[in-house]
């Protein structure tokens, strides 16, 4: 990932954590799914994510990352849950 790209990717993980939208995500292994950011954040020299239902991850293992809206696949589907004490989170179908 060149730091052009690196940065675009932390751009829009950085929007959709403050505006609390979700995200398709392909991973370098070649896995999709689709989830909200809670925050991004940096240590040991590594820039991370911190996903709803997918925890935490190197923003590096991330190849591709778009809104949902500008998503059209059949697999890959969002649904908002909302827990008991009225927080909001996005999980994976």
């Amino acid at each position: 990932m060149t730091d052009d790209q690196r940065h675009e990717v932390l751009t829009l993980l950085e929007n959709a954590a403050f505006a609390r939208r979700p995200l398709v995500i392909e991973l370098r292994d070649g896995r999709h799914f689709c989830d909200g950011v809670c925050d991004v954040r940096r240590a040991y020299g590594e820039d991370y994510v911190v996903f709803h239902a997918h925890n935490r991850m190197l923003v590096r293992d991330i190849m591709r990352a778009e809104p949902t809206s500008s998503h059209e696949r059949d697999d890959i589907e969002c649904i908002e849950v909302v827990a008991a004490d009225t927080s909001r989170a996005w999980a994976t179908l």
